[in-house]
């Protein structure tokens, strides 16, 4: 059957600083010169250059294309075009001296955009001086940019939500002839992420997408922090997609992206690409809401990179304009410092072939905040926009999202298998939201496979295996790490326990470990409240800390602590793990402590006991809860380190449903079943025998 392929390409995106952006080298944030040097002129004695007007596509003619785009006529979901502009210190704009400092600024106006970003084909400053784009009001800006930022002598900004920026250079006075700076365009966003509102708020993204901030993305923390937004510009036109940054055998080398070649295909596109780093909604909202679909307010979208360089690729858009035959593969060398407080991860891979039992993707949709998917079938290898198994396919199939999905702008995405590695990147799909609800449309997307580009390339000679595995080892895959040595959050508690006794209740768990879920995290929040449970965030902040609680042990150690109750009281705990840094691990919340010493069952989430156990091949359990919800089930393995994702299935309210599980592929072993919903969690013990 022909499926309509919707390659998922860069859509609208206009991000803002806030009140500041970080520069990519020097990470202080620091004002820009007329907001510290008060003797400057006001900004409106600056000289104000109007740019020629904007060739902007008719209304609906973007949308149209992509909705008949097929993978031989690839049209990439645009947001913005170029406006030459050629414009240099010497022939435009204000200088003015200010002590032993020169101040130059310019205002560049673009009619009826609605976000500018500006790009430097000359970029070569004197030592010292220092460079920001902002925007009239000074609300938003970028900087400081110094010398080191060029790439290949040239330049862009991050966009800003304006329809006019300022540019300003601070530089010793005595450089000021030293100065090359050269605006050879400004990119015209013509699209917004935020319409102007005169009503209702205008929806970005579907509403039945996952934000990483929801329970179902606490396993993937920290590997969803390698995922970044960027926006790129190729034959005169601006576009956003996703990629990830990634781990190498050498463990520093880099800092490498992987994305998709039908967004980064030649050099000068790579040269063009700007990083949004973490760059996401910091509360899980409401699959299916209003809300959902609107940008967040987060501050973190001030956390970019600037320019790349071109290292590998695999693919046939540079030759022929098409996907097919080749498995869409484009790694990049990111031109910046990625600064320490960023915190990010670099992810790990597989380039074996193996099929996923289950795969997950995060992405952003239309430029909008990072989201998560869940795909809980076995995958398999196809032909790009085939659905035929081939175990030589270019692509792994994606037939279907149970949770989550992807859109235009999710392109280049990373697709991880049940150890969280890169096994491939998205191409193109039909997968979408139905508009208005909680639910995707059940179509198929299609991610180029790394195992089948890895050890190809056509550019330069190079390959990613040469790149990611400088070493030659010939490792089949490697994990991912954090970007510092102590950057990750504790695992979460595992094996939360109460064993009730007369006016006493001794409460164990297993010490969950630091980044990686190794090592050890630096203490424990225990908690406890009476009357009523502890259910929410909010619940667990206003319960009592306990005080007598022991330092984190190793992870995987068992530890305990015994408190004295009255027995006329009912008690709820909850506990969870901070590093050195201030990471905290997610909250584990016990669930089921029993009656006994007043400990009263309330109504929650139920779950059995695994059957059988030991088990070999596969095993079943029943759950119930009290409402209707999404039931997340994870296995984890002794030392609280994430194994796979089982499932996540939708139960109504007070009824039993029956899951089975094939795990004959796991090694022998003890693990740990997590079943998390609206009712709250449960953890079961299970054993694994050969």
């Amino acid at each position: 059957m022909i499926r309509r392929i919707v390659l998922l390409l860069g859509a609208v995106l206009v991000l803002s600083a806030g009140s500041g952006s970080l520069s990519s080298v020097a990470q202080t944030p620091a004002p820009f010169p007329s907001a510290r040097i008060s003797s400057l002129e006001a900004l409106s004695e600056v000289d104000r250059r109007s740019l020629p007007a904007a060739r902007v596509p008719e209304a609906g003619a973007e949308a149209s294309a992509a909705a008949n785009t097929s993978p031989r006529a690839i049209a990439p979901y645009r947001y913005g075009v170029t406006v030459e502009a050629g414009v240099t210190p010497d022939e435009a704009g204000t200088w003015e001296r200010a002590g032993d400092a020169a101040v130059w600024r310019l205002r560049l106006q673009s009619s009826g955009a609605v976000s500018l970003s500006v790009a430097f084909d000359r970029f070569d400053l004197p030592a010292g001086a220092e460079l920001y784009v902002r925007d009239p009001a000074g609300r938003s800006f970028h900087g400081p940019y110094t010398a080191e930022d060029a790439t290949n002598g040239r330049h862009r900004s991050p966009l800003i939500r304006s329809d006019e920026v300022v540019v300003e250079l601070l530089v010793p006075a005595e450089r000021r002839e030293r100065v090359d700076l050269r605006i050879g365009h400004v990119v015209h966003g013509y699209r917004s992420a935020v319409p102007p509102v005169t009503g209702a708020a205008q929806a970005k993204d579907g509403t039945c997408n996952v934000d990483v901030a929801c329970p179902e993305g606490d396993a993937w923390d920290p590997v969803y922090r390698s995922v970044g937004l960027y926006t790129y510009e190729i034959n005169g036109q601006a576009a956003t997609c996703t990629g990830s940054l990634i781990n190498t055998t050498g463990g520093d080398a880099g800092p490498y992206f992987l994305t998709a070649e039908h967004c980064i295909s030649s050099p000068e596109a790579a040269e063009s690409m700007v990083f949004y780093w973490n760059y996401q909604s910091p509360t899980c909202r409401t699959r299916g809401t209003p809300e959902n679909a609107q940008l967040p307010d987060d501050n973190r979208r001030n956390q970019t990179s600037t320019g790349a360089i071109l290292r590998a690729r695999f693919g046939n858009v540079h030759r022929t304009g098409g996907i097919a035959r080749r498995s869409d593969l484009a790694l990049v060398e990111i031109d910046d410092v990625l600064p320490d407080a960023y915190n990010l991860y670099f992810a790990g891979w597989d380039r074996s072939g193996d099929a996923a039992g289950r795969a997950v993707s995060v992405h952003h949709p239309d430029g909008s905040a990072k989201r998560i998917s869940f795909d809980n079938d076995p995958i398999s290898r196809t032909p790009y926009a085939q659905e035929a198994r081939d175990p030589n396919g270019t692509h792994w199939l994606v037939e279907a999202w149970e949770l989550g999905t992807t859109e235009p702008g999710s392109s280049g995405a990373p697709l991880y298998n049940e150890e969280q590695q890169v096994i491939g990147v998205l191409s193109g799909g039909s997968a979408a939201c139905v508009p208005g609800t909680a639910r995707d449309n059940n179509a198929p997307d299609w991610y180029g496979s790394l195992a089948h580009g890895f050890d190809r390339g056509d550019f330069d000679g190079v390959t990613l295996a040469d790149l990611l595995d400088p070493a030659d080892t010939g490792r089949s895959s490697i994990s991912g790490r954090m970007q510092t040595p102590d950057g990750g959050p504790p695992a979460p508690v595992a094996r939360f326990e109460a064993d009730p006794s007369a006016r006493r209740i001794r409460l164990s768990w297993t010490a969950p470990g630091d980044d990686g879920r190794t090592g050890r995290a630096q203490r424990y929040d225990l908690r406890v409240r009476t009357g009523t449970p502890i259910a929410t965030e909010n619940d667990f902040n206003t319960a009592r800390p306990v005080d007598d609680v022991p330092s984190p042990a190793e992870a995987g150690t068992r530890q305990s602590t015994t408190l004295r109750v009255d027995a006329d009281s009912t008690y709820y705990f909850a506990i969870r793990a901070i590093d050195d840094v201030g990471n905290t691990s997610p909250l584990t919340i016990l669930q089921d402590a029993g009656s006994a010493a007043g400990i009263a069952p309330v109504e929650q989430l139920r779950v059995s006991s695994p059957f059988p156990n030991p088990s070999s091949r596969s095993f079943t359990v029943t759950l119930s809860s009290p409402q209707a919800t999404d039931l997340r089930i994870e296995l984890y393995d002794a030392l609280g380190r994430f194994v796979r994702l089982l499932d996540v299935r939708e139960v109504p309210a007070r009824r039993e449903a029956t899951a089975r599980f094939d795990i004959g592929s796991l090694s022998a072993g003890i693990y740990f079943l997590r079943v998390r919903g609206a009712g709250g969690q449960q953890v079961k013990r299970l054993s694994v025998v050969p």
